[in-house]
């Protein structure tokens, strides 16, 4: 997946919260690739105000579900909005969506709880407006991202500061785990690292669920 990694949490985050980053096959990584550069095509056929009625269509759907919670109706509203984006027809099921939402949720906040209780790694204010500025003209224009705050009433900064925070810090922390992760366990490539991390991660989610 080529796209910016904000975007990638933004939209496609079923994909980003719950991948547990084990490499496939190699047969299936070439229909995995062949499957994400169709999609890739389709969405850059979209603009701002398709994403954008998109996104719209897809708060209306979550608030009918009257979820209390906002970090999960958050996460709802992108599952909701990415089954659009990906011609999804699938009949929407409030109770597989929760459940999705729940696992999503609870791997970002157990993903920032171990790197910060193991790893001692603390994002300050400053760290993210760092990334931010870093990743402005990748992100700040890009259709999806636009089309996302113009549903919710909102500019893209305020999008991206505001209430996806806790995503930017997941990729903060992934940047300054890194190196900590090589040196622990004397490996050099940064996806086998994370998927070392990823099993900390996971046993801490099957220890405290």
């Amino acid at each position: 997946m080529k796209k910016n990694i904000i975007i990638i949490v933004l939209v496609l985050v079923s994909l980003y919260f719950v991948d547990t980053l084990i490499k496939p096959s190699d047969e299936s990584k070439v229909e995995e690739e062949y499957v994400n550069n169709e999609n890739e095509k389709d969405i850059k056929e979209l603009g701002v105000k398709e994403y954008k009625d998109i996104f719209k269509e897809s708060i209306k759907i979550a608030h009918s579900m009257d979820i209390e919670n906002e970090e999960l109706n958050s996460i709802v509203v992108k599952l909701i909005a990415l089954r659009k984006i990906e011609n999804d027809n699938k009949q929407i099921d409030k109770t597989e969506l929760l459940e999705e939402a729940r696992r999503n949720s609870n791997s970002l906040n157990a993903f920032l709880f171990v790197a910060r209780n193991e790893y001692d790694i603390n994002i300050t204010d400053n760290d993210i407006e760092n990334h931010i500025e870093s990743e402005k003209i990748n992100s700040y224009n890009d259709p999806i991202l636009n089309g996302y705050a113009q549903a919710l009433g909102i500019t893209t900064r305020d999008l991206i500061y505001k209430k996806e925070r806790n995503t930017i810090e997941r990729e903060i922390s992934i940047k300054k785990l890194l190196p900590l992760l090589k040196e622990k366990y004397k490996l050099t490539e940064d996806s086998v690292v994370l998927e070392k991390y990823n099993e900390e991660v996971n046993s801490y989610i099957a220890k405290n669920t």
